[in-house]
């Protein structure tokens, strides 16, 4: 029986899981002012389509980059990139999306999560970050399981790598990727040592 998502052979230079553990800190890093920036409109300036858009802005940035360049800003400091399993090149429009998924789906519970906010009376009477903060604790969805099984789904894919050979969390099963080290431009000349 074939596996259809098990690679007979694959690239040797597989991003290590330290690698990607770091590259995913540093993206953090990188979104953490459109998280903040949802907070803020939230308090200060009260407007629910701007603080989507923080959202939103926040959810496209792994999907695009990894589409469009085959990294996030993370794993380009770490030099580690996506490609496809089965060509070993880029990886599509279609790859990188699939490979979101559990990042889409905790997007799409925060948005909601920001529309019930919004419609919950005494929200748009929030003035201070101590007062959100107590606001949100004491909201009904803080204690809703099911969002929290949602915002925790990247974790189950992640525990995947654990015990895949290929390295592939569940998302890089469903995108049919693979995280690999940057090969440097020198090492794939003609006639360069291994």
């Amino acid at each position: 029986m074939n596996d259809q998502n098990t690679p007979t052979e694959g690239p040797k230079n597989l991003a290590s899981i330290r690698d990607r553990g770091i590259a995913f800190l540093l993206d953090r890093l990188f979104v953490l002012p459109f998280s903040l920036g949802a907070i803020y409109v939230l308090i200060y300036l009260k407007s629910l389509p701007l603080v989507l858009a923080c959202i939103v802005a926040e959810a496209a940035y792994k999907p695009v980059l990894e589409a469009v360049y085959g990294y996030t800003l993370g794993k380009k400091v770490m030099k580690i990139k996506v490609i496809s399993q089965h060509t070993h090149g880029p990886i599509t429009w279609n790859q990188s999306f699939l490979r979101f998924t559990p990042w889409a789906l905790a997007a799409y519970a925060a948005i909601f999560v920001m529309i019930r906010y919004f419609q919950t009376p005494g929200a748009l009477e929030l003035e201070t970050i101590e007062q959100f903060l107590e606001f949100r604790v004491n909201h009904p969805l803080s204690n809703s399981f099911l969002i929290g099984m949602i915002n925790s789904l990247w974790i189950f894919s992640v525990m995947w790598i654990f015990s895949d050979s290929q390295k592939r969390a569940l998302h890089d099963r469903l995108g049919k990727t693979l995280v690999v080290k940057e090969v440097e431009a020198s090492s794939q000349e003609p006639g360069a040592r291994n």
